[in-house]
């Protein structure tokens, strides 16, 4: 990402990684493993903007303070 940014000025779409992740890394687990993330990151995405709930300021703060809550 870094890379894309510092040579076009922009950053990189899920297009454009998955093209580097396709051309740049070697091994094959990597590769299932990186392309399973951005997938889970691209679910995620798509059901933020689908979904009115993950929009209310108030839902995010509370979960994000239940989430610090539990690490301590």
């Amino acid at each position: 990402i870094k890379d894309h940014y510092q040579k076009y000025k922009t950053p990189p779409n899920l297009d454009n990684i998955y093209s580097q992740i396709n051309t740049e890394i070697q091994s094959e687990v990597e590769k299932r493993e990186l392309v399973a993330r951005l997938e889970s990151i691209k679910k995620m995405w798509k059901d933020y903007k689908q979904n009115t709930t993950f929009n209310d300021r108030q839902y995010i703060k509370v979960k994000c303070l239940s989430f610090i809550k539990q690490q301590e």
